[in-house]
């Protein structure tokens, strides 16, 4: 591969960069046109095709669209969030580097990778794609050698090509967070966070409170929507899913319950019916839980219009970089079962690498205590607890409250907890569907999509999920 074509695929890499950027910070709002190519060459210093080749990629990860004769537009409905914002694979950069496909994107994430080719040369962490769009098959993303998933991301499930580390390395991470599985060796992890204009709290009259638990944390919310809602002000938005307020022992025991044969819609009602209607109760009086319209909520906090914001650390670090001019804290959130709960992000090695043992030096490296110390700073949770004294924001007895990460054992309990549940909650917040009803179509869709994964089976593949319901219904 000659350097002129490295380059070119570079410059469409911060294009694509920049501009996915610009658009989650909101100095590209939904709807705006964006410059002319002739100013966006002019801007980045590349040639037309560079610029061209970018807004493809964005415009099949559905952030820009074309309108003929007229120009280039920011999508009006942006999926984009804290959690899963779109990315882009980059050029395969040579045998002789370790490759390491990120999912980070903002300016602090990438100086954060960049800092780390400095400390180990061989490592190059420029490559960034699309988590949503992989269909764990091999292909394009398999010419990384090391990828960074997230545990609620869909593919991080599907995907079966990752080198089994518990199997062969286990021993190379002796403390810190566990593995989750066979593959994925935990570097951080991603709490939700109240985010908190200091200046708008003194100005409708709330002050700021030290919540312990989820129940005080809701009062807390309450009083500051009702004061809100007072002065006429915007509500606040989220980024974040409705499930992330369930609880990762309540969505365990959800599952299990649904798994179960002999379990019927009256025990399922009766167990958690409570949990749901806490999870939504006020969310659906305020109408405020929208993470499809999280980036103009964003902006509008981050303009100093809304008194607070719900995100994930991705929002943290947004707000950081934009210095908005008021004073603000952040602080965990409570899931109802009051722990504090989390994604994890980790590393997975591809099988095929030729470097396995360079990629497990790297995932060495990220869990000491230096680089560790760095994932604090930026608001990301570390994995090792001796580093938890660097956390920036605030919490309660994090050691006592703090839950397992949200993992999920199976594809199958990853859909029926994101695309059934999740979806469900959302309707009873947004007014579209009863509770009760809400409950019947999570049980009743979820055991017969589960039915209808397992008919798809094979033998092994049957006693593996029959062994993660046991396993879920031992924990719970």
């Amino acid at each position: 591969m000659n350097s002129e074509y490295k380059n070119r695929n570079g410059k469409s890499v911060q294009i694509i960069t920049d501009i996915t950027a610009r658009i989650r910070t909101g100095d590209f709002p939904a709807g705006t046109r964006l410059p002319p190519e002739k100013e966006l060459v002019r801007e980045y210093g590349v040639n037309v095709y560079g610029v061209r080749k970018a807004i493809a990629v964005l415009k099949e990860q559905g952030l820009l669209y074309s309108v003929p004769k007229v120009g280039v537009f920011v999508v009006r409905d942006i999926r984009l969030s804290g959690e899963n914002p779109p990315f882009y694979f980059g050029p395969d950069l040579g045998k002789q580097t370790l490759r390491l496909a990120t999912q980070s994107n903002l300016e602090t994430q990438l100086k954060f990778w960049k800092s780390v080719e400095k400390v180990h040369p061989g490592v190059s962490a420029v490559s960034i794609w699309d988590s949503s769009a992989d269909s764990g098959c091999p292909g394009e993303t398999a010419r990384a050698d090391i990828f960074e998933y997230g545990t609620f991301d869909a593919a991080y499930y599907r995907r079966k090509d990752f080198l089994n580390v518990r199997k062969h390395f286990a021993w190379a991470f002796p403390a810190g967070e566990p593995m989750p599985d066979e593959h994925g060796i935990p570097i951080y992890s991603v709490p939700g966070l109240l985010m908190v204009n200091l200046d708008m709290l003194k100005k409708i009259g709330v002050s700021q409170e030290h919540y312990r638990n989820y129940e005080e944390q809701n009062a807390y919310l309450e009083r500051i929507l009702s004061a809100a809602e007072r002065k006429g002000l915007p509500l606040p938005g989220t980024s974040l899913g409705a499930i992330k307020s369930i609880g990762r022992r309540h969505l365990a025991g959800m599952y299990a319950m649904i798994l179960d044969p002999a379990a019927k819609l009256e025990d399922f009602r009766k167990r958690f019916s409570p949990v749901i209607h806490r999870a939504t109760a006020l969310w659906r009086r305020y109408r405020t839980s929208y993470p499809n319209i999280a980036v103009p909520a964003f902006q509008d906090f981050l303009a100093g219009r809304t008194p607070f914001f719900r995100g994930s650390v991705a929002d943290f670090i947004s707000m950081k970089e934009r210095k908005p001019e008021f004073p603000c804290a952040a602080s965990m959130l409570f899931a109802d079962d009051d722990t504090y709960n989390r994604i994890l992000m980790t590393l997975s090695i591809h099988a095929g690498t030729e470097h396995p043992v360079e990629a497990i030096y790297l995932a060495r490296l990220l869990r000491g205590p230096e680089f560790q110390g760095r994932f604090a700073e930026m608001g990301a949770l570390p994995a090792d607890p001796l580093c938890w004294k660097d956390y920036p924001a605030e919490s309660s007895d994090l050691a006592k409250n703090l839950a397992a990460p949200l993992v999920f054992r199976s594809p199958e309990e990853f859909y029926v907890c994101v695309n059934i549940l999740n979806v469900e909650l959302m309707r009873i917040i947004l007014g579209q569907k009863e509770q009760a009803a809400a409950e019947y179509d999570v049980f009743m869709f979820g055991r017969s999509y589960l039915a209808f994964r397992e008919e798809r089976m094979t033998e092994e593949e049957k006693e593996r999920f029959r062994e993660s319901g046991r396993r879920d219904a031992a924990a719970v």
